[in-house]
This record gives C-alpha cells, sequence and structure tokens, in this order.
C-alpha cells in the first residue's frame, strides 16, 4: 500500500514538473539522486536483526499486532534456518498451524499413472530411492544409462525430477486430443503468439480459465476460448479431452462446490500434465516447448476483424445479445475492458473474437464490486486508453463511491450499467444447489427492485453524467455516447 501510494505521488508531482516544461531528463535524475539518498540513510537506520526475539517482533508488527502470528513466523524461521523455504497458504478452517517438511516439496507430480504404486490414493509410494534432480531434458534412454546401472545394482526405484517439457511435447506429437488450459501472464500479448505457435506446431485447443487478470483479445490476435463458468457447460467443453497442458493456473475445478456435481472439471482419466504452474516462468516454459516442436518459425493464425451487427433499427425489450452487439460496435480500437457485467455479460466473451483489438480485464475471484474501482485503475495507468467497465447492478452497489472517484480525477470511463433489478447471479446458485422454487422471503432478499435504484441520478449526484435507457433501439445512440464523452459517462440499461 505504501509503495503504490508513494508511486502515485510521484507521478502526479511529475507531471506538474513536466507541465511547466522542466527536462523528463533532469527530472529522472534528480529522481536517482534522491533515491540514492534515501538508501543512503536508509542504510544509516537500519538494525540488523540478529534474533528470534527481533524476528518475531517484526513478525508481529507486519500481522497488525497479532503475538501468535508472530511466534509462528519465528519458529518457521528457527527450525528451516535463514536458507530455508518458508510459504504462506490460506487455511481452511478458522485455525492458524504450522506445518514442516523434511526435504522438498515440488509443484508437480508423476508423468504417467502408470507410476502408481498405491492405488487407492492414487499416489506413487517409495521407500528409500535413489533419486536425480537435473534442470537438462532427458530425451534419449542413453544420456542417464550409467544412472540406471547404480539403479539396478543398489536393487532401489528411481525418482526423476527433471523438465516437464519433453513430456508434453510427447504428448503434443501423439494422437491424443489435447488442450492448453492458460492464464496468467500468457494471455497477454505478443506472449500470445508463443501459444499460437504451439497450436500452429500441433494442432492443440487453447482454453483459458474462467477468470484471468488481463486477457488481450480481437482483430490480428490469436484466439484463446474461456471454459464457462458453469459447471454442466465446463465439464462439456472438456469432456472429449485425453489430455489437459495447465499453462499459468493449477487443474480447472468449479468455483463452489454443488451436490451431485463433482469440483474437478477434467475428465475421468485424461492425463494432466504441467508445463508451468503459476509460480514459474511461463514464458521460458513456452519457449523450450516451441524448440521442442521445432515451430518457432510457423506462421500464426489470428482472429480476424468483423463488423458487429447492426443494430440500429432494432426496438422492443433489451437482451444481452443486443446489449453486446451495440457494445462492440462502438468499442474504439486499443480499448479496456472492465467486465463484472456477471450473468449479462456471458454473450460477450465470444463476440469479441472479431472485434476490435482490446485488452479484457475481469474480476479473478469473489471479490464482488470490483468492477468501477478497477476501472479507475485502468484509466489512470492508461490514459491514452478509453475504459469502458461493463457493470451489474447488484455488485455495483458494493463500490458506487467509484464514480465519485471518476468524476474527481475527470477520467474518461464509459460506465455500461446493467439494471436488471436483482441478483440474478445469486438466482444461478440456488438452483445450482437443487433450489428451483425459492419462498418469498429469498425472493425479496435478491431483489433490488424494492425500491428501484436510480442510478442516473446517483451517478450525476457524484459528478458523472448518464443517461437511461429502456429500448433495445436507444442502446446504439447510447453507446455511442458513452465512449465519445469526454470524462466518465453512464448509460443505465433497464431490462
Amino acid at each position: 500500500t505504501t509503495s503504490t501510494v508513494l508511486a502515485r505521488e510521484i507521478l502526479i508531482q511529475a507531471q506538474k514538473y513536466l507541465a511547466t516544461g522542466v527536462s523528463p531528463v533532469e527530472l529522472k535524475r534528480g529522481m536517482d539522486k534522491a533515491v540514492t539518498e534515501i538508501v543512503k540513510n536508509l542504510d544509516e537506520l537500519s538494525i540488523p536483526v540478529s534474533s528470534l526475539q527481533d524476528i518475531k517482533h517484526i513478525a508481529t508488527i507486519s500481522a497488525n499486532g497479532d503475538e501468535n502470528i508472530g511466534e509462528l513466523v519465528s519458529t518457521a524461521i528457527d527450525l528451516v534456518g535463514k536458507d530455508g523455504s518458508i510459504t504462506i497458504e490460506e487455511s481452511k478452517s478458522l485455525t492458524t498451524t504450522l506445518d514442516t517438511v523434511e526435504g522438498f516439496r515440488f509443484d508437480s507430480g508423476y508423468f504417467s499413472k502408470s507410476f502408481v504404486t498405491d492405488q487407492r490414493r492414487g499416489a506413487v509410494v517409495y521407500d528409500d530411492p535413489l533419486i536425480l534432480v537435473t534442470d537438462h531434458r532427458i530425451e534419449q534412454l542413453e544420456e542417464i544409462l550409467p544412472i540406471l546401472e547404480v539403479v539396478a545394482r543398489e536393487n532401489k526405484p528411481l525418482i526423476i525430477v527433471a523438465e516437464e517439457v519433453e513430456a508434453v511435447a510427447a504428448a503434443l506429437k501423439s494422437d491424443k486430443k489435447a488442450v492448453m488450459f492458460c492464464s496468467g501472464a500468457v494471455l497477454i500479448d505478443p506472449n500470445l503468439e508463443k501459444l499460437g505457435k504451439v497450436r500452429a506446431a500441433s494442432g492443440v485447443d487453447l482454453i483459458s480459465q474462467t477468470s484471468n487478470r488481463r486477457i488481450d483479445r480481437g482483430a490480428g490476435r490469436v484466439v484463446v476460448d474461456k471454459l464457462p463458468y458453469v459447471v454442466d457447460l465446463a465439464i462439456e467443453t472438456l469432456k472429449d479431452y485425453d489430455v489437459i497442458i495447465l499453462v499459468g493456473t493449477d487443474e480447472p475445478v468449479g468455483f463452489f462446490a454443488y451436490p451431485e456435481k463433482p469440483s474437478k472439471l477434467s475428465p475421468e482419466g485424461a492425463e494432466i500434465l504441467r508445463l508451468a504452474g503459476p509460480e514459474q516462468n511461463t514464458f521460458e516454459a513456452l519457449d523450450m516447448l516451441i524448440d521442442a516442436l521445432d515451430a518457432k518459425d510457423l506462421e500464426v493464425e489470428v482472429a480476424a476483424y468483423e463488423e458487429a451487427a447492426d443494430i440500429s433499427k432494432l426496438s422492443g425489450p433489451i437482451t444481452p445479445e443486443a446489449i453486446s452487439a451495440a457494445f462492440h460496435a462502438h468499442m474504439p480500437e486499443d480499448a479496456i475492458i472492465c467486465d463484472e457485467s456477471i450473468t449479462t455479460g456471458r454473450a460477450f466473451y465470444p463476440d469479441g473474437r472479431n472485434a476490435k483489438p482490446h485488452s479484457l480485464l475481469q474480476v479473478t475471484g469473489g471479490a464482488i464490486g470490483d468492477g468501477m474501482p478497477m476501472a479507475v485503475g485502468a484509466a489512470i495507468a492508461c490514459p491514452d486508453r478509453r475504459v469502458i467497465v461493463l457493470q451489474s447492478d447488484g455488485s455495483a452497489m458494493y463500490t458506487n463511491q467509484a464514480l465519485w472517484t471518476m468524476a474527481r480525477e475527470g477520467l474518461d470511463i464509459a460506465i455500461l450499467l446493467f439494471s436488471n433489478r436483482c441478483y440474478r447471479i445469486l438466482e444461478g446458485e440456488m438452483k445450482g444447489v437443487g433450489v428451483e422454487k425459492m419462498g418469498h422471503v429469498a425472493e425479496s432478499m435478491f431483489s433490488l427492485a424494492d425500491p428501484e435504484i436510480d442510478w442516473c441520478k446517483m451517478a450525476e449526484s457524484m459528478g458523472v453524467s448518464g443517461t437511461r435507457v429502456d429500448d433495445a433501439s436507444e442502446l446504439s445512440a447510447a453507446n455511442k455516447r458513452a465512449v465519445t464523452h469526454e470524462g466518465p459517462f453512464l448509460v443505465e440499461i433497464v431490462f
């Protein structure tokens, strides 16, 4: 938080100086000198951490005064030493615990299910094995023949910890139907091209996880489909794949647990191969895979631009499909789309495939209400790009104060607010757990119609101009006005 606040203040002050004609080169030199002096002063003020009591004190302060956390951290460091590895994981219970692992734990697994020794647990269990750890790719058996001779002589099992690239390459060269399940930085241009080269060499399908922090999409970019949120649709999407290759993410699972439905979405019997996990270098892993497939010079297939459907003559009730067509018809090139459209926006992603080039930012978890604040951040970070936020009305109520910030900062943001006057996503979740007909109390809790929220008046009170549409004939003009307006502009779409 401190670094973010300081960075913003440095940017604001720098812009003021630049506006008065100060040389950016001299300004940078001054900042470098200031950094040197600050680091020098910090070195003089710093106190070496020399005891476990010091570590406990620092950890307690970092944990907002929680002495139990401070004690756990100091104990952990005492157990593993200064060169040991400590990780923090979210607990699934109300207690905070400390677990230690003697040796190493790798974020990976066995290459094939043929290696399983404990069928009940689906695990490979060896007692006192020999272990080969290498950072090289093992391509031929002859490369490790001397080691295998030692293994045979010792009559012990052998565990090899090596690069997984060759296993993935072998799967892609086989006749198995494979999909690369992706997330993270590989979905951002120009890294998308690496995925495109792998697809060009192998015919592998490309699917991203349901929610991603950013995907660069549209004409001229490699097409990556998205796994549906709804469990039944996700299972249907993956059911025919023999191999699922993980790139920057973990095995696909449902967002919630539902009765009579699996949490893991991969088809039973499918081989799960990890090219690179979320914490690993996905770029390097893809480069190695491209080399293994001899795909470096292959031409990449990208999406072609297609004009959005003409809805200027539409009239009558507004539908998600009509909203999507109007939105994509007037979306400027290189726009940033902040998507918290929830149920309304499920038609938008397919339509964006052949739209103008744009970046899509999504809610990556259950952070309800982050659509408009995310748009604020995007507009400040990229003032040269038009920002459009696709916002559901229910989640917008969590952070409607972002409208005031947009007005105060004069940000060019188009807010398309979908006012269906209910928490539609929660209705769907109730059906997911088997509730087909809700009682009147539950229905009233999911409703936003008593009283109705007037988003245009709310926006106006915070300094944001806006308009309301409730007929499809008004959608096109309202969207065009929003994306060309100087400063923030809200369109309340009632349907």
